[in-house]
């Protein structure tokens, strides 16, 4: 009956022109009459005659090699493909869009030799795919999933594509094997489980999980997710990624955990926004990874993570903190980051020479720098880390006396500052010019008596007492009354080397307190 237009309006719509199955029902609204395959589900009363001629219909193409065409079938009853399909499909294609199935489906461990497609099609029932293995590629192309869908251990042998799907309950792609498995502009109503899966490229792509989404223990060459929605947590421990992990654009109103993850290419969080608290324990990022213009409004913790290239922070708004422990800093960039946000912890810092710094220090301005670490000092007073504040006090006024704006009035007494106190750190330097201020004294003062008296094999005992009284004099806040017959220049001499010893006084009490405060 190749080539006959059939009556059932159905038939017609889904191009059913081989052999259309008897209309056993009217549609009196407008009048037309539907086969049994295309009848509504509560128009067929009669399940094992559907059964029976569904089979018949089916061992026909497939006898004839052809299209299996069942198109907008409505399924009474559950399914169980090894019994529907009871002989090989050989290389017949297997045509089920649109169709409705109200009761389970059941394709356990089925082989899929040839092409498949259920886009457009309805499961109003559980859905188990469990163990499957399809040898060419399948997609779910405007599907829905009313129940809970499993494809634990399935293999895809060139890939799966979910694209404008909606599943409303619970997924389990569990133990998947395939190239590829891309979901696309769908949406997952509850959890949705990877665990243990191996798939070379993985997408997600422009689509709202509302649930748990589970990717622990995947192994993948590529992983992308971007512009989705995740309502519910993202597991992400144990992951392993021989490339690139994308995950840009998201909005994530659960946490996202990443613990023990290893990515070896570059990674990239840029403008996602994080609502609830994010892990990245012990992860391993072997490449770039960069939270360029991203979000997070609750705390971030990075422990005892490793960067193996670069960690950028650039324009990353941080809402409480981000806790960094037992960190390399080597490839930590801060420049242009929150750092007022950021809490260290047993971090390792980089050194140039005897202090410590920050990764890019050869590399940027000594303005940045400077700014940099002011904001660390900050930070390390906050946490009442005394001794990396002293290290980023130093630096800091070192950075601004390298730098070209300095004016050279800030410049010289930067100078003298770090000269004699190493910008009020150096406790020992201080005390060592504190010793030869006080020593300054006698010495200029008895030079000048040598030059008045000359020199003498016998000691003078008077000239002795008067370089004592000169040197005296010359400490601050001496007690010694003073000769009205002393000369102005000699009074002037006394108060340069008062102040002079005050000052330095001061600045060893000064870098004194900061060693004692570590």
């Amino acid at each position: 009956m190749s080539g006959k237009i059939p009556t059932c309006p159905k038939c017609r719509e889904y191009k059913w022109f081989h052999n259309p199955p008897p209309c056993n029902w009217k549609d009196e609204s407008q009048e037309e009459h539907y086969c049994l395959f295309h009848a509504p589900v509560e128009e067929k009363f009669d399940v094992d005659n559907f059964n029976f001629q569904l089979k018949l219909y089916i061992k026909e193409r497939v006898t004839d090699g052809r299209l299996i065409n069942l198109r907008g079938v409505v399924f009474p009853h559950k399914v169980r493909f090894a019994e529907l399909f009871q002989e090989s499909t050989n290389n017949s294609y297997v045509d089920l869009t649109h169709c409705v199935f109200t009761k389970d489906v059941d394709c356990t461990e089925s082989v899929f030799e040839s092409g498949f497609n259920l886009n457009g099609s309805e499961f109003q029932s559980e859905v188990n795919f469990s163990n499957a293995k399809f040898n060419n590629k399948i997609d779910f192309i405007d599907t829905v999933f009313r129940n809970n869908v499993s494809f634990g251990g399935t293999v895809f042998q060139n890939g799966l594509l979910v694209f404008r799907t909606r599943f409303d309950q619970r997924v389990h792609f569990d133990s998947v094997t395939t190239l590829g498995l891309s979901i696309i502009a769908s949406s997952i109503g509850d959890n949705i489980y990877f665990d243990e899966s191996k798939i070379e490229k993985l997408e997600f792509i422009n689509s709202k999980f509302y649930g748990h989404t589970a990717l622990n223990t995947v192994q993948s060459k590529h992983v992308n997710l971007t512009r989705n929605m995740f309502d519910g947590d993202v597991d992400c421990d144990d992951i392993k990624i021989e490339n690139d992990f994308i995950f840009e654009r998201n909005l994530c109103r659960g946490g996202v955990y990443l613990r023990k993850a290893s990515v070896s290419g570059d990674a990239s969080f840029n403008r996602t926004k994080f609502k609830d608290y994010v892990s990245f324990e012990q992860a391993k990022f072997m490449g770039n990874l960069s939270f360029e213009e991203a979000y997070s409004s609750e705390a971030i913790s990075f422990g005892k993570t490793l960067f193996g290239k670069s960690a950028d922070f650039k324009a990353f708004s941080i809402g409480k903190t981000i806790q960094l422990s037992g960190i390399e800093m080597e490839n930590v960039h801060l420049k242009n980051a929150q750092i007022e946000a950021f809490r260290f912890t047993n971090c390792i810092w980089p050194k140039q020479g005897d202090h410590s710094c920050v990764a890019g220090h050869s590399s940027s301005s000594h303005d940045e720098l400077s700014d940099v670490y002011r904001r660390l000092k900050k930070v390390a007073k906050l946490d009442h880390d005394e001794l990396r504040a002293s290290e980023w006090h130093w630096q800091e006024k070192e950075m601004t006396y390298q730098s070209k704006e300095t004016s050279k009035f800030i410049r010289s007494f930067l100078c003298l500052y770090r000269l004699f106190s190493g910008y009020g750190e150096e406790p020992n330097k201080a005390l060592c010019w504190l010793v030869v201020f006080l020593l300054l004294p006698a010495i200029v003062f008895g030079l000048w008596m040598l030059s008045q008296t000359g020199i003498s094999c016998t000691v003078d005992w008077a000239a002795v007492g008067n370089v004592g009284k000169d040197w005296y004099n010359s400490l601050p806040l001496a007690k010694l009354k003073l000769s009205d017959t002393l000369g102005t220049g000699k009074k002037v001499v006394y108060l340069i080397f008062q102040i002079i010893i005050a000052l330095q006084a001061s600045l060893f009490a000064f870098s004194l307190r900061n060693k004692l405060r570590r």
